[in-house]
């Protein structure tokens, strides 16, 4: 195989492997923000019977969907009954590899802090008033 020929393959594998790897990032997000991502939007639909949403993006109209679990936090919401089509909401959310597990879920617009982890770092709630 010649210098040039070899040259020529490599360059077409290069894009090969970034056509790939950019196909493959549509599928599912990279893996260093993956894990835990945040989401603000409009229920489009829910299924109560499967415990499953749909939720269109702000910033970008992509729907996403969500399925939640028994270990779904619904911060003031009263369970899944809270998540009804047109409803503004924030889901914090992870990967899971088929798809988006809902962690927490509260109402777009209700600002009561950080999502919580289970202790209290700041001895207030684990609510966090950062506005002075």
């Amino acid at each position: 195989m010649s210098v040039r020929t070899a040259t020529l393959l490599a360059a077409v594998l290069a894009v090969l492997a970034g056509t790939s790897a950019a196909l493959a990032a549509d599928r599912q997000p990279a893996a260093a923000d993956a894990r835990h991502r945040d989401f603000r939007g409009t229920v489009v639909w829910a299924h109560g019977a499967t415990r499953t949403f749909a939720l269109r993006a702000r910033a970008h109209g992509v729907v996403r969907r969500f399925s939640t679990t028994a270990r779904t936090r619904y911060d003031h919401m009263g369970g899944f009954s809270g998540c009804r089509a047109g409803r503004h909401l924030v889901v914090h959310a992870r990967w899971s590899g088929s798809g988006w597990i809902a962690l927490e879920i509260r109402r777009e617009g209700d600002d009561r802090g950080d999502w919580h982890d289970g202790h209290d770092d700041h001895r207030n709630g684990g609510h966090h008033d950062d506005r002075g």
